[in-house]
Parts: structure tokens; sequence; C-alpha cells
């Protein structure tokens, strides 16, 4: 079986105008990755390649839907990392994370309190060291 079709098995095609929903293996923030020569893959960045060739370096693949497990093709354009960031929704979890000044138990998130995951979310370092102390000591 070739990729493609390895690919669509897990794949729910509609009309072009709607969304394509991955049924498969999802990553902690919703999008859709499957293994492709021993490493995971976006599946909607993988789909637009093979469609459309390769993404220019410094573009990123931005879904117009806002699904993130999303692959129609015709949902995707490419765009700065900077129009990225500008340009999401406010119902989207990435805008709202960095709207954030302070984390939920009030700390300041800036300068040396924060720490960064897959450059889209900010996690406060002072509620993150309390976390590890709380499990080092429940593991002893």
């Amino acid at each position: 079986m070739n990729v493609l079709d390895r690919f669509l098995q897990y794949v729910d095609r509609c009309m072009p105008y709607e969304c394509w929903e991955w049924h498969g293996s999802l990553n902690r923030c919703g999008y859709g990755q499957f293994w492709l020569n021993e490493k995971p893959t976006y599946t909607h960045r993988w789909l637009y390649q093979y469609l459309f060739g390769a993404i220019t370096k410094g573009l990123q693949c931005h879904h117009i839907c806002e699904n993130r497990s999303c692959v129609n093709p015709f949902h995707l354009e490419l765009v700065t990392p900077h129009d990225h960031s500008v340009n999401l929704s406010p119902n989207n979890i990435v805008y709202q994370n960095v709207r954030k000044t302070h984390c939920i138990n009030g700390h300041e998130l800036k300068g040396d309190n924060i720490r960064m995951y897959d450059n889209t979310e900010r996690v406060c370092k002072q509620c993150h060291r309390e976390y590890l102390r709380q499990w080092r000591k429940n593991k002893l």
C-alpha cells in the first residue's frame, strides 16, 4: 500500500469546501500526525506538500477553517510566522495564550517566569517548579 492510500484511510473526505477530518493520531495541540520514514509527520503539511510541492522555508501552513484536525488542502494557506500569529482568531487557543498576562495562580507571565513549548504554549515556571516538587515528593 502506498503512502497516499495509507493516509486516506484516516480521512473523511466530504465536499471540497468542507473540512476533511483526520481520524488518526492527534498531537496534544490537536494537529493530525502519522508516522512516515520513522518520524511523526503533520498530516496537513504532508498532504499540502504532496499536492502542491515543497513549503517555502520560513512559511507555515495556516488552517483558514481553524480546525486543526482538518487536512483539506484548500483550507490551508501559506503565511509567515508573524502573519500566522497576528491574524489568529480570538477563539484560537494560541491567540488566547499569547494574550495572557498571568497564570491561573496569579503569577506574572513575563521574563524569566515563562517556559515555551512548541513556540505556542507559555507555561509559568513557578507553577511548573511547584508541580515538580509535589511530583517528586509523592514519588518518594
